[in-house]
C-alpha cells in the first residue's frame, strides 16, 4: 500500500467482512490480523467467520501487505470478500452505514412477511399468499445469516461449519415453497405432483447436509442443481403455455421467474470455477418474492373491486325488490279490504249479509 508523506502519523482502518476461511493478515511481517487458525492440512485448520475493524498508525510511506490463507471446506476457496482500508473516521462511519442498511433491507422483508400473512389471514382459501409468506420469510433467515452484522450480532459464537449448513437448509427449504406456490397459484398449468417430489429430494438433501462434513456441500449443492434445472425447464413449459393461452400477468411470470433462476445458473458456474463473481441465487429468490408479491397485491385489489361492484350491484337489486315487496303488499292489502267487504254485505245490492249480523 502507498501512502503520502503527509499522511504519516494518521490512523487509518481495516473493514474486515466476515470470511468463511482462516487468515492471516501481516504488515511488513508483522501481524495485524488473525482469523481462525491457518493450516497446511484440513486437521488443523479452523475457519471463522466475524467482522473486524483494526485500526493502525500509518509509519510509512509504503506498507508490504502479506495475506495467508487456507481453506479446506468453503464451496469457493480464497479470500473472497475484499478488506477494505481507509481513514478512521470514514471506515467507521462505512461501517455504520452497513449496519443501518441491512437493518432497513431486514425491516422491508418483514413488512413484505406481514402483508402476505395479513392477507392469508383474511382470505384463507388463497392460500397463494402463505406459501409467498413463507418464501419471504426464509429469505429473512437467509439475510440474518448471510450479511456481515446481522447474526454476529445475535450468535457471535455460531461456528461457520454450521451456519454454511443452515445457509444451504434456508435456500432448500425456500426452493420447496417455492414449488409449492407456483402448484397453487397455476394449478391448471403445473404439474401437482412435482411440489411433492421437491419436498422430498429436497429434504433428503437436508438429512445429508446436516450430518455430512462441510466439504461434502459441493456435491449435494451440485445434485440440488440438477432438480432444480429440472424444475426449471417444467417452469419454463409452464410459462410458455401461460403466454400462448394469455393469462393475466404471464409476462410478469415469466420475468419473475427468469430473475429467480439465472442468477441460480450463474451461481453454479460460480462454484464450479468457470466465473469469478459472489453468490446471485438469493437475490433472484428475492426480485421473485418481491415480484409476486405485487402480483398478489394487484390480484387482491382486483377482486375487492369487484366484490365492490358486485356488492354496490347487490345493493341497488334489494333495494328494487324491497320496493316491489313493498308495493305488492299495499295492493294486497287493498284486495284483503275488498275481500273483507264482500263477505259482510251483499255484492250486488250493497245490504248487509248473515256473516254482518253474525
Amino acid at each position: 500500500m502507498q501512502f503520502d508523506e503527509a499522511l504519516i502519523g494518521e490512523l487509518y482502518t481495516l473493514y474486515i467482512p466476515y470470511a468463511a476461511t482462516a487468515y492471516t493478515l501481516y504488515f511488513n511481517g508483522v501481524e495485524q490480523v488473525r482469523m481462525g487458525e491457518i493450516s497446511k492440512t484440513e486437521k488443523g485448520f479452523s475457519p471463522q467467520q466475524q467482522v473486524k475493524l483494526h485500526q493502525f498508525t500509518v509509519l510509512a510511506t509504503e506498507i508490504v501487505v502479506a495475506l495467508q490463507v487456507a481453506n479446506f471446506s468453503n464451496m469457493v476457496g480464497g479470500a473472497e470478500r475484499a478488506i477494505l482500508v481507509g481513514p478512521s473516521d470514514s471506515m467507521i462511519k462505512y461501517y455504520q452505514s452497513e449496519k443501518k442498511r441491512e437493518h432497513f433491507i431486514l425491516g422491508c422483508f418483514l413488512f413484505m412477511v406481514i402483508n402476505m400473512f395479513s392477507l392469508y389471514y383474511f382470505r384463507r382459501q388463497e392460500t397463494s399468499y402463505l406459501w409467498v409468506g413463507l418464501i419471504g420469510l426464509f429469505l429473512i433467515l437467509w439475510y440474518v445469516f448471510s450479511k456481515d452484522h446481522l447474526i454476529m450480532d445475535i450468535f457471535p459464537n455460531l461456528s461457520w461449519e454450521w451456519m454454511t449448513k443452515l445457509e444451504l437448509l434456508i435456500v432448500f427449504l425456500a426452493f420447496a415453497f417455492y414449488n409449492k406456490y407456483i402448484s397453487v397459484a397455476y394449478k391448471n398449468y403445473y404439474n401437482q405432483q412435482i411440489p411433492f417430489y421437491s419436498f422430498v429430494s429436497l429434504g433428503i438433501l437436508l438429512v445429508l447436509c446436516i450430518f455430512l462434513p462441510v466439504s461434502s456441500i459441493v456435491i449435494l449443492f451440485n445434485i440440488a442443481s440438477v432438480l432444480i434445472i429440472f424444475f426449471a425447464l417444467h417452469v419454463a413449459y409452464m410459462s410458455y403455455r401461460l403466454l400462448r393461452d394469455k393469462q393475466p400477468y404471464a409476462r410478469a411470470i415469466v420475468l419473475t421467474n427468469l430473475a429467480f433462476f439465472i442468477p441460480f445458473i450463474q451461481d453454479m458456474f460460480y462454484i464450479q470455477g468457470f466465473i469469478n463473481t459472489n453468490y446471485y441465487s438469493i437475490y433472484g429468490f428475492m426480485f421473485f418474492s418481491f415480484g409476486s408479491l405485487v402480483m398478489l397485491n394487484f390480484e387482491h385489489t382486483k377482486k375487492y373491486r369487484e366484490s365492490e361492484t358486485y356488492n354496490l350491484a347487490l345493493t341497488a337489486i334489494n333495494q328494487g325488490l324491497e320496493e316491489t315487496v313493498e308495493e305488492r303488499t299495499r295492493e294486497l292489502r287493498e284486495k284483503n279490504h275488498q275481500l273483507e267487504l264482500l263477505t259482510v254485505r251483499d255484492g250486488l245490492t250493497n245490504i248487509a249479509n248473515r256473516r254482518y249480523f253474525d
